[in-house]
């Protein structure tokens, strides 16, 4: 069990999450439904999804029937989360190379890639106290944001979609501060401390798809269509134009 340091589980956390692991044994993960702490009818997370970068589902929503159905989904945020002692034997523990931010997606997709399915389960409820944390490291957390999404998505992608939205990705840290307002050099040092780990992207690649135990196809249908970021990005950039303060999340 993983439960981040900033987050408050509800009495029923433990058992919901363990009868999900008892009974489906399919599964090698289960994700929480994660609210705000500052106002519990709005959520964090209720698991996590990627097109072509890694989210939380649902973050900022009202909390409501669209979140009460358990589902599978694509991996579990970390800060509140149940796995398997089998998923870490078979595949390995987090991979360190990215600290923070995405590692848990990345371990998230090498699971799915393994068999290990993951399962969102609502009545796992935790409140999380966003940013407490890192709230006060913004300049290190955009560097390791940008530098850990290229990670993530060169490390996992399947080739069809790393092909073509790839040279999309590494341009991405150029025009990001457009449109969430941080710093160019902080992306830019992102971008630039990516490149020295593209050694290790290359074999932890290797190893994963070299794991794999499911058709690749199943790994694309979990994921999110990419063209949806395009959306975000055009409308967080219409919104600073016009004098607004968008956030990471919007």
């Amino acid at each position: 069990m993983l439960l981040n340091n900033d987050a408050e589980a509800d009495p029923r956390w433990l058992e919901a999450l363990v009868a999900v692991l008892d009974r489906r044994p399919e599964v090698g993960s289960v994700a929480s439904k994660m609210v705000t702490a500052r106002d519990p009818a709005i959520l964090d997370s209720a698991g996590a999804a990627m097109g072509l970068f890694a989210y939380d589902m649902g973050r900022g929503r009202p909390d409501g029937p669209p979140f009460d159905a358990a589902r599978e989904v694509l991996c579990a945020c970390a800060g509140a989360a149940a796995y398997r002692r089998e998923l870490f034997d078979a595949i390995g523990d987090f991979d360190e190379a990215f600290f923070a931010w995405f590692e848990d997606v990345e371990l998230g997709i090498r699971a799915q890639l393994a068999g290990f399915g993951c399962w969102y389960e609502p009545a796992a409820k935790v409140r999380h106290h966003a940013h407490a944390s890192a709230g006060q490291l913004s300049i290190p957390k955009a560097v390791y944001m940008v530098r850990n999404a290229l990670l993530l998505f060169f490390q996992t992608m399947p080739l069809r979609r790393l092909v073509p939205w790839g040279p999309v990705m590494l341009a991405w840290p150029f025009l990001d501060p457009l449109f969430s307002g941080w710093p160019y050099r902080a992306t830019l040092r992102g971008w630039l401390q990516f490149w020295p780990l593209v050694p290790h992207v290359v074999r932890a690649r290797r190893r994963t798809y070299r794991g794999r135990r499911i058709p690749v196809s199943r790994l694309t249908g979990l994921l999110q269509d990419p063209s949806p970021d395009f959306g975000r990005a055009l409308r967080l950039l219409v919104a600073r134009l016009r004098g607004a303060k968008p956030g990471r999340d919007s």
